[in-house]
Protein backbone atom coordinates (compact mmCIF):
# COMPACT_ATOMS: atom_id res chain seq x y z
CA UNK A 1 0.00 0.00 0.00
CA UNK A 2 1.91 2.82 -1.33
CA UNK A 3 -0.72 5.62 -1.18
CA UNK A 4 -4.26 6.10 0.03
CA UNK A 5 -6.62 9.42 0.11
CA UNK A 6 -9.83 9.31 0.77
CA UNK A 7 -9.70 5.37 -0.63
CA UNK A 8 -9.74 2.12 0.50
CA UNK A 9 -8.51 -1.12 -0.78
CA UNK A 10 -10.86 -4.23 -1.26
CA UNK A 11 -10.51 -7.86 -1.67
CA UNK A 12 -13.56 -8.77 -2.98
CA UNK A 13 -15.75 -11.95 -4.58
CA UNK A 14 -18.42 -11.54 -6.22
CA UNK A 15 -20.76 -14.69 -6.75
CA UNK A 16 -22.99 -15.42 -9.95
CA UNK A 17 -25.64 -17.91 -10.37
CA UNK A 18 -26.24 -19.81 -13.60
CA UNK A 19 -28.45 -16.81 -14.94
CA UNK A 20 -25.85 -14.09 -14.72
CA UNK A 21 -27.63 -13.03 -11.02
CA UNK A 22 -25.74 -11.55 -8.31
CA UNK A 23 -26.53 -13.93 -5.44
CA UNK A 24 -23.54 -12.93 -2.55
CA UNK A 25 -20.24 -11.75 -1.92
CA UNK A 26 -17.13 -11.54 -0.01
CA UNK A 27 -15.28 -8.18 1.23
CA UNK A 28 -12.08 -8.00 2.75
CA UNK A 29 -10.93 -3.89 3.24
CA UNK A 30 -8.16 -2.25 4.35
CA UNK A 31 -7.58 1.46 5.15
CA UNK A 32 -4.25 2.76 6.04
CA UNK A 33 -0.82 2.22 4.55
CA UNK A 34 2.55 2.69 6.11
CA UNK A 35 4.55 2.09 2.37
CA UNK A 36 5.18 -1.84 3.73
CA UNK A 37 2.98 -5.41 2.19
CA UNK A 38 -0.05 -6.93 4.06
CA UNK A 39 -1.59 -9.78 3.43
CA UNK A 40 -5.39 -9.69 3.05
CA UNK A 41 -7.30 -12.75 3.30
CA UNK A 42 -11.06 -14.35 4.01
CA UNK A 43 -12.60 -17.59 4.28
CA UNK A 44 -15.99 -18.59 3.20
CA UNK A 45 -18.72 -20.78 1.77
CA UNK A 46 -19.65 -20.37 -1.70
CA UNK A 47 -23.59 -19.91 -2.31
CA UNK A 48 -25.10 -22.83 -3.31
CA UNK A 49 -26.16 -21.80 -6.64
CA UNK A 50 -23.10 -19.71 -7.52
CA UNK A 51 -21.58 -21.50 -10.96
CA UNK A 52 -18.51 -18.53 -11.01
CA UNK A 53 -17.22 -16.12 -9.04
CA UNK A 54 -15.00 -12.96 -9.49
CA UNK A 55 -12.24 -12.22 -8.15
CA UNK A 56 -11.34 -8.67 -7.68
CA UNK A 57 -8.66 -6.04 -6.47
CA UNK A 58 -9.79 -2.85 -5.88
CA UNK A 59 -9.20 0.78 -5.17
CA UNK A 60 -12.16 2.36 -3.80
CA UNK A 61 -12.79 5.97 -2.93
CA UNK A 62 -14.28 6.70 0.16
CA UNK A 63 -14.94 10.74 -0.38
CA UNK A 64 -14.91 12.53 -3.50
CA UNK A 65 -11.55 12.99 -4.99
CA UNK A 66 -10.42 9.59 -3.78
CA UNK A 67 -6.87 8.71 -4.62
CA UNK A 68 -4.41 5.88 -4.49
CA UNK A 69 -1.61 3.82 -5.56
CA UNK A 70 -1.48 0.01 -4.64
CA UNK A 71 0.86 -2.94 -5.81
CA UNK A 72 -1.04 -6.27 -6.15
CA UNK A 73 0.67 -10.01 -6.25
CA UNK A 74 -0.37 -13.80 -5.23
CA UNK A 75 -3.89 -13.33 -5.57
CA UNK A 76 -5.27 -17.27 -4.49
CA UNK A 77 -8.55 -18.50 -4.38
CA UNK A 78 -8.56 -22.49 -3.30
CA UNK A 79 -10.98 -24.54 -1.87
CA UNK A 80 -9.70 -25.84 1.60
CA UNK A 81 -10.98 -25.87 5.43
CA UNK A 82 -7.59 -24.90 6.81
CA UNK A 83 -8.51 -20.79 8.25
CA UNK A 84 -4.99 -19.91 8.27
CA UNK A 85 -4.73 -15.86 7.86
CA UNK A 86 -1.11 -16.41 6.50
CA UNK A 87 -0.40 -16.53 3.13
CA UNK A 88 2.47 -19.29 1.69
CA UNK A 89 2.74 -20.84 5.01
CA UNK A 90 4.46 -23.83 3.90
CA UNK A 91 6.88 -21.60 2.00
CA UNK A 92 5.93 -23.87 -1.14
CA UNK A 93 7.13 -21.11 -3.87
CA UNK A 94 10.03 -19.34 -3.52
CA UNK A 95 11.41 -16.16 -4.03
CA UNK A 96 15.14 -15.76 -5.47
CA UNK A 97 15.75 -19.23 -3.42
CA UNK A 98 16.77 -17.61 -0.44
CA UNK A 99 12.96 -15.89 0.78
CA UNK A 100 9.35 -17.67 -0.21
CA UNK A 101 7.00 -15.51 -1.35
CA UNK A 102 4.86 -13.75 0.93
CA UNK A 103 7.25 -13.38 3.77
CA UNK A 104 9.86 -10.62 4.53
CA UNK A 105 13.77 -10.69 5.86
CA UNK A 106 13.83 -8.88 8.89
CA UNK A 107 16.96 -8.18 9.83
CA UNK A 108 17.88 -6.14 12.52
CA UNK A 109 22.01 -6.76 13.46
CA UNK A 110 25.16 -5.56 12.87
CA UNK A 111 26.16 -9.37 12.42
CA UNK A 112 25.38 -11.57 9.64
CA UNK A 113 22.50 -13.56 8.23
CA UNK A 114 21.49 -16.32 5.99
CA UNK A 115 18.19 -17.14 4.22
CA UNK A 116 17.52 -20.12 1.93
CA UNK A 117 14.44 -21.97 1.36
CA UNK A 118 15.40 -25.84 1.99
CA UNK A 119 13.53 -29.18 1.06
CA UNK A 120 12.62 -31.64 3.65
CA UNK A 121 11.16 -34.96 1.91
CA UNK A 122 7.92 -33.75 -0.05
CA UNK A 123 8.35 -30.41 2.21
CA UNK A 124 10.10 -27.17 1.90
CA UNK A 125 11.06 -24.91 4.82
CA UNK A 126 12.34 -21.81 5.50
CA UNK A 127 16.22 -21.69 7.11
CA UNK A 128 17.69 -18.74 8.76
CA UNK A 129 20.88 -18.23 10.03
CA UNK A 130 22.73 -15.78 12.20
CA UNK A 131 25.68 -15.20 13.56
CA UNK A 132 27.42 -12.36 15.34
CA UNK A 133 24.72 -10.42 16.80
CA UNK A 134 24.77 -8.18 19.83
CA UNK A 135 21.98 -8.77 22.85
CA UNK A 136 18.45 -8.10 21.81
CA UNK A 137 19.41 -8.32 17.99
CA UNK A 138 17.54 -10.55 15.49
CA UNK A 139 18.01 -12.10 12.36
CA UNK A 140 13.89 -13.26 11.27
CA UNK A 141 11.14 -13.72 8.82
CA UNK A 142 8.36 -11.80 9.13
CA UNK A 143 4.42 -11.19 7.59
CA UNK A 144 2.31 -8.62 8.14
CA UNK A 145 -1.85 -9.11 8.14
CA UNK A 146 -4.99 -7.74 8.60
CA UNK A 147 -6.47 -8.40 12.39
CA UNK A 148 -9.87 -8.42 13.34
CA UNK A 149 -9.93 -6.71 16.90
CA UNK A 150 -11.10 -8.54 20.21
CA UNK A 151 -10.81 -11.82 18.43
CA UNK A 152 -9.81 -15.10 20.08
CA UNK A 153 -7.10 -16.42 18.16
CA UNK A 154 -4.34 -19.58 17.71
CA UNK A 155 -0.53 -18.42 16.64
CA UNK A 156 1.73 -21.99 15.72
CA UNK A 157 4.44 -22.71 13.95
CA UNK A 158 6.43 -26.00 13.56
CA UNK A 159 10.83 -25.44 14.40
CA UNK A 160 13.85 -27.72 14.08
CA UNK A 161 16.49 -25.75 16.09
CA UNK A 162 19.85 -27.28 14.74
CA UNK A 163 22.23 -24.84 16.60
CA UNK A 164 21.83 -21.77 19.30
CA UNK A 165 24.98 -19.96 21.33
CA UNK A 166 23.56 -16.88 23.13
CA UNK A 167 20.36 -17.09 21.45
CA UNK A 168 16.78 -18.49 21.40
CA UNK A 169 14.25 -18.64 18.77
CA UNK A 170 11.02 -16.59 19.09
CA UNK A 171 7.65 -16.88 17.67
CA UNK A 172 6.61 -13.45 17.52
CA UNK A 173 3.16 -11.45 16.96
CA UNK A 174 3.11 -7.43 17.43
CA UNK A 175 -0.27 -5.96 16.44
CA UNK A 176 -0.44 -2.40 15.23
CA UNK A 177 -3.25 0.74 15.40
CA UNK A 178 -4.33 2.42 12.74
CA UNK A 179 -1.67 4.99 13.01
CA UNK A 180 0.82 2.51 12.86
CA UNK A 181 1.66 2.38 17.05
CA UNK A 182 2.05 -0.81 18.71
CA UNK A 183 -0.16 -1.80 20.88
CA UNK A 184 0.48 -5.38 21.84
CA UNK A 185 2.79 -8.63 21.69
CA UNK A 186 2.37 -12.40 21.74
CA UNK A 187 5.60 -13.84 22.40
CA UNK A 188 6.33 -17.78 22.48
CA UNK A 189 10.50 -18.57 23.12
CA UNK A 190 12.67 -22.02 23.23
CA UNK A 191 15.84 -22.04 24.15
CA UNK A 192 17.01 -25.48 23.33
CA UNK A 193 17.80 -27.85 20.57
CA UNK A 194 15.41 -30.16 18.96
CA UNK A 195 17.67 -32.80 18.15
CA UNK A 196 16.66 -33.36 14.40
CA UNK A 197 13.04 -33.29 14.99
CA UNK A 198 10.72 -30.02 14.29
CA UNK A 199 8.56 -29.30 17.11
CA UNK A 200 5.88 -27.33 17.39
CA UNK A 201 5.46 -23.89 18.84
CA UNK A 202 2.08 -22.28 20.18
CA UNK A 203 0.16 -19.92 21.69
CA UNK A 204 -3.16 -18.70 22.18
CA UNK A 205 -4.45 -15.21 22.88
CA UNK A 206 -7.09 -12.39 22.34
CA UNK A 207 -6.37 -9.41 19.43
CA UNK A 208 -6.15 -6.23 21.30
CA UNK A 209 -9.46 -3.90 20.88
CA UNK A 210 -7.39 -1.52 18.45
CA UNK A 211 -5.49 -3.53 16.51
CA UNK A 212 -5.71 -3.01 13.02
CA UNK A 213 -3.01 -5.47 11.46
CA UNK A 214 -0.77 -8.10 13.26
CA UNK A 215 3.37 -8.93 11.93
CA UNK A 216 4.07 -12.56 12.30
CA UNK A 217 7.60 -13.19 13.11
CA UNK A 218 9.77 -16.38 13.04
CA UNK A 219 13.09 -14.74 15.01
CA UNK A 220 16.31 -16.00 16.14
CA UNK A 221 17.26 -13.63 19.06
CA UNK A 222 20.47 -12.84 21.12
CA UNK A 223 20.52 -13.10 24.63
CA UNK A 224 24.14 -12.03 24.88
CA UNK A 225 26.73 -10.64 22.78
CA UNK A 226 28.41 -12.79 19.81
CA UNK A 227 25.44 -14.71 19.52
CA UNK A 228 25.02 -17.26 16.67
CA UNK A 229 21.83 -19.65 15.51
CA UNK A 230 20.45 -22.15 12.74
CA UNK A 231 17.28 -23.08 12.94
CA UNK A 232 14.27 -24.09 10.17
CA UNK A 233 10.83 -23.07 10.34
CA UNK A 234 7.87 -24.58 8.39
CA UNK A 235 3.76 -24.59 9.02
CA UNK A 236 3.55 -21.25 10.40
CA UNK A 237 -0.61 -20.29 11.24
CA UNK A 238 -2.38 -17.59 12.65
CA UNK A 239 -6.08 -18.40 12.64
CA UNK A 240 -8.97 -17.26 15.04
CA UNK A 241 -10.59 -20.45 17.05
CA UNK A 242 -12.69 -20.63 19.83
CA UNK A 243 -10.95 -23.58 21.97
CA UNK A 244 -7.29 -23.45 22.80
CA UNK A 245 -4.76 -26.17 21.24
CA UNK A 246 -1.02 -26.45 21.53
CA UNK A 247 -0.93 -29.02 18.98
CA UNK A 248 -0.81 -28.26 15.42
CA UNK A 249 -3.40 -29.03 12.91
CA UNK A 250 -5.36 -31.10 15.88
CA UNK A 251 -8.54 -32.17 13.12
CA UNK A 252 -6.03 -33.50 10.42
CA UNK A 253 -7.60 -31.02 7.54
CA UNK A 254 -4.15 -30.21 6.44
CA UNK A 255 -1.83 -32.32 4.37
CA UNK A 256 0.24 -30.67 1.97
CA UNK A 257 2.47 -32.95 1.17
CA UNK A 258 0.72 -36.13 0.42
CA UNK A 259 -2.41 -37.69 1.66
CA UNK A 260 -0.59 -40.34 3.32
CA UNK A 261 0.14 -38.07 6.81
CA UNK A 262 -0.89 -35.12 7.93
CA UNK A 263 1.31 -31.63 8.40
CA UNK A 264 2.65 -31.47 11.54
CA UNK A 265 2.73 -35.05 12.43
CA UNK A 266 5.24 -37.74 11.65
CA UNK A 267 4.81 -41.65 11.49
CA UNK A 268 6.58 -44.23 13.53
CA UNK A 269 6.48 -47.56 13.24
CA UNK A 270 8.81 -50.20 15.87
CA UNK A 271 8.53 -53.67 16.08
CA UNK A 272 5.79 -54.33 13.27
CA UNK A 273 6.17 -56.06 9.40
CA UNK A 274 3.37 -53.38 8.27
CA UNK A 275 2.03 -50.68 9.06
CA UNK A 276 -0.09 -47.90 6.58
CA UNK A 277 -1.19 -43.96 6.91
CA UNK A 278 -3.55 -42.39 5.35
CA UNK A 279 -5.86 -38.74 5.68
CA UNK A 280 -9.11 -39.50 4.99
CA UNK A 281 -12.36 -37.17 4.57
CA UNK A 282 -15.18 -39.10 5.89
CA UNK A 283 -18.58 -37.11 5.91
CA UNK A 284 -17.43 -33.81 5.70
CA UNK A 285 -14.99 -34.45 8.29
CA UNK A 286 -10.80 -35.44 8.09
CA UNK A 287 -9.08 -38.18 9.73
CA UNK A 288 -5.92 -39.95 10.54
CA UNK A 289 -5.97 -43.55 9.96
CA UNK A 290 -3.53 -45.59 11.03
CA UNK A 291 -3.26 -49.44 10.22
CA UNK A 292 -1.29 -52.26 12.23
CA UNK A 293 -0.48 -55.85 10.85
CA UNK A 294 2.20 -58.18 12.25
CA UNK A 295 3.36 -56.27 15.35
CA UNK A 296 5.39 -57.96 18.32
CA UNK A 297 4.83 -57.55 21.83
CA UNK A 298 5.14 -54.25 23.19
CA UNK A 299 5.72 -53.26 19.21
CA UNK A 300 4.39 -50.00 18.04
CA UNK A 301 2.40 -48.05 14.61
CA UNK A 302 1.60 -45.02 15.64
CA UNK A 303 1.31 -40.77 14.93
CA UNK A 304 3.16 -38.22 16.82
CA UNK A 305 3.75 -34.32 17.04
CA UNK A 306 6.13 -32.76 19.65
CA UNK A 307 5.54 -29.66 21.04
CA UNK A 308 7.68 -27.12 23.29
CA UNK A 309 5.59 -27.53 27.24
CA UNK A 310 6.06 -25.62 30.53
CA UNK A 311 7.04 -26.96 33.55
CA UNK A 312 4.51 -27.70 36.43
CA UNK A 313 1.65 -26.68 34.28
CA UNK A 314 -1.64 -28.73 34.52
CA UNK A 315 -2.69 -30.45 31.14
CA UNK A 316 -5.73 -32.04 29.86
CA UNK A 317 -4.97 -34.20 26.85
CA UNK A 318 -7.79 -36.22 24.83
CA UNK A 319 -8.74 -36.85 21.34
CA UNK A 320 -11.55 -38.45 19.50
CA UNK A 321 -11.26 -41.76 18.16
CA UNK A 322 -12.79 -44.97 16.06
CA UNK A 323 -11.33 -48.39 16.67
CA UNK A 324 -12.65 -50.71 13.66
CA UNK A 325 -10.34 -53.79 14.64
CA UNK A 326 -8.08 -54.79 17.65
CA UNK A 327 -6.46 -58.10 17.98
CA UNK A 328 -3.74 -59.12 20.82
CA UNK A 329 -3.34 -55.11 20.47
CA UNK A 330 -4.69 -51.97 22.30
CA UNK A 331 -4.89 -47.98 21.33
CA UNK A 332 -2.89 -45.84 23.69
CA UNK A 333 -3.15 -42.07 23.94
CA UNK A 334 0.60 -41.21 25.33
CA UNK A 335 2.82 -38.45 26.22
CA UNK A 336 6.20 -38.60 26.20
CA UNK A 337 7.69 -35.26 29.01
CA UNK A 338 11.83 -34.58 27.80
CA UNK A 339 14.39 -32.24 29.49
CA UNK A 340 16.53 -29.59 28.02
CA UNK A 341 18.81 -32.64 27.26
CA UNK A 342 17.05 -34.63 25.77
CA UNK A 343 16.08 -37.42 28.68
CA UNK A 344 13.02 -38.75 29.37
CA UNK A 345 11.67 -37.80 32.43
CA UNK A 346 8.04 -38.20 32.84
CA UNK A 347 4.46 -39.62 31.05
CA UNK A 348 0.79 -39.47 30.92
CA UNK A 349 -0.53 -42.95 29.45
CA UNK A 350 -4.30 -43.17 28.60
CA UNK A 351 -5.70 -46.81 26.96
CA UNK A 352 -8.13 -48.19 25.39
CA UNK A 353 -8.55 -52.26 24.91
CA UNK A 354 -11.74 -53.04 22.56
CA UNK A 355 -12.87 -52.30 18.97
CA UNK A 356 -15.88 -49.53 19.21
CA UNK A 357 -18.67 -49.10 16.86
CA UNK A 358 -18.50 -45.32 16.61
CA UNK A 359 -15.95 -42.58 17.70
CA UNK A 360 -15.42 -42.63 21.52
CA UNK A 361 -13.70 -40.14 23.88
CA UNK A 362 -10.13 -40.72 25.31
CA UNK A 363 -8.99 -37.59 27.60
CA UNK A 364 -6.56 -37.13 31.07
CA UNK A 365 -4.88 -34.90 32.89
CA UNK A 366 -1.96 -34.05 34.40
CA UNK A 367 0.68 -31.20 35.52
CA UNK A 368 3.86 -31.17 33.23
CA UNK A 369 6.81 -32.32 35.29
CA UNK A 370 9.40 -30.35 36.76
CA UNK A 371 12.52 -29.21 34.41
CA UNK A 372 10.37 -30.17 30.91
CA UNK A 373 11.16 -28.95 28.17
CA UNK A 374 9.09 -30.81 25.00
CA UNK A 375 6.07 -33.49 24.93
CA UNK A 376 6.09 -36.04 22.54
CA UNK A 377 2.26 -36.40 21.45
CA UNK A 378 1.47 -40.10 20.58
CA UNK A 379 -1.48 -41.85 19.05
CA UNK A 380 -0.54 -45.98 19.62
CA UNK A 381 -1.35 -49.08 18.00
CA UNK A 382 0.43 -51.05 20.80
CA UNK A 383 0.86 -55.08 20.58
CA UNK A 384 -0.28 -56.71 23.50
CA UNK A 385 1.39 -59.99 22.36
CA UNK A 386 2.90 -60.81 18.97
CA UNK A 387 1.35 -61.10 15.97
CA UNK A 388 -0.87 -58.29 16.86
CA UNK A 389 -2.70 -55.94 14.65
CA UNK A 390 -4.98 -52.88 14.49
CA UNK A 391 -6.90 -50.07 12.96
CA UNK A 392 -7.85 -46.58 14.28
CA UNK A 393 -9.51 -43.78 12.56
CA UNK A 394 -8.28 -40.18 14.83
CA UNK A 395 -10.49 -37.42 14.42
CA UNK A 396 -9.16 -35.05 16.82
CA UNK A 397 -6.31 -34.43 19.21
CA UNK A 398 -6.01 -32.06 21.67
CA UNK A 399 -3.18 -30.62 24.52
CA UNK A 400 -3.94 -27.58 26.53
CA UNK A 401 -2.99 -26.35 29.79
CA UNK A 402 -6.04 -25.52 32.66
Amino acid sequence: MEYLQNAKVQLYVDFINENGGFIGADITEWKSTDGGNITLSSHGKVPSAATKAIIYAILRATEEQGAGTIFVDSIRFSYETDTNLLYNPYFDSDFNHDISRGWNKAVWTTGTSQFEVARFGNNNAQKIVASAMKRNEMVAISQTIKAEKEKDYTISGLFKIDQLQGSKVQLYVDFINETGEFVGADITEYEHLTYGQFIVLSNSGKVPEDAEKAIVYAIIRGINDQASGSIYVDSLHFQYTVEPNLLSNSEFNIYPGGDEIADAWDKGTWGADNSEFQVQLVDGQHLQKIIGTGIDKDGVVAVYQQLKVNELENFKVGGSFHIPHLERSKLQLYVDFYDANNQFIGANITEHLHPTLDYIRLQNQGQVPEHAVRATVYVIIRGVEDKASGTVNVHQVSFRYV
